[in-house]
């Protein structure tokens, strides 16, 4: 199966990827930090830059995709930003949805946060 994962290298999604990858599924991730995916990337893991609120990097790698984990999220209590969690976890996550409706993606997976 080809699987589009956010949230990838946090402590979940993490453990996902690996889970995935003995499964010998294809992964392509959406991480914000470029320097968290240098383990990924040996594995095998194709690797997006971005964050959630980009539409179009959504949609590139959902692109002939079967899944989606949409696990990333921002989860600390306090944020300097009072509208960053909801930009992030509500606004965010419709754009998944939005980009996994216009790829076709069969399944879609949302976990959520606390």
């Amino acid at each position: 199966m080809n699987v589009f994962i956010t949230g990838a290298s946090g402590f979940i999604g993490g453990r996902l990827v690996g889970k995935l990858l003995e499964d010998n599924h294809k992964l392509t991730i959406l991480i914000r930090d470029p320097l968290r995916d240098q383990k990924l990337a040996s594995a095998g893991v194709k690797t997006l830059v971005g964050d959630l609120s980009d539409k179009e990097i959504l949609k590139s790698g959902m692109e002939d995709c079967d899944w989606v984990f949409h696990l990333a999220a921002h989860v600390r209590p306090v944020s300097s930003d009072p509208g960053l969690p909801f930009i992030t976890n509500v606004t965010g996550t419709l754009n998944v949805l939005e980009a996994a409706r216009e790829q076709s993606v069969r399944k879609i997976i949302i976990t959520s946060t606390a």
